[in-house]
């Protein structure tokens, strides 16, 4: 399944209308590999304005459609399939080419450290960002 299918499917199982605005920041958001924030995604659609991008993005957030990152930018959830959408996500992005990937990892245990270190507080959902440079740039700097 795709990206722009799985976003209709959560959009009308949420009874959410499929228009137009909402499809096409769907195709932005699928198409790029890197984040973005609402002023480039409303740039390049150019016939909504940033507010309404803005509108979007929250709802698609609220739906689990996309990740907001450390910078404000937003990404389209690359593991769709997973069906526990309260886990933690966590970013690699290649410093050279801004390609962003999501890292699954199973921090259960962590979360269980942390949770045994601060008792007085309740952590619902951590985020980690990690950088370096992706196969394609790591390959081409380095050989």
């Amino acid at each position: 399944m795709t990206y722009p299918e799985y976003a209709k499917e959560i959009l009308l199982k949420n009874n959410y209308k499929l228009t137009s605005p909402r499809m096409l920041v769907v195709e932005v958001l699928g198409d790029s590999n890197v984040s973005q924030n609402a002023y480039e995604i409303a740039e390049k659609i150019k016939t909504i304005d940033v507010v309404s991008v803005y509108r979007i993005l929250d709802l698609f957030k609220k739906l689990h459609l996309i990740h907001e990152t450390s910078e404000g930018k937003f990404i389209a959830c690359q593991k769709f399939d997973c069906t526990n959408v309260k886990h933690c996500h966590h970013q690699f992005v290649c410093s050279s080419c801004n390609k962003t990937e999501e890292i699954h990892i199973n921090d259960k245990f962590f979360m269980n450290k942390l949770t045994k270190m601060f008792p007085k507080i309740l952590i619902n959902s951590h985020d980690f960002r990690f950088e370096g440079l992706c196969e394609k740039c790591k390959t081409t700097n380095y050989n």
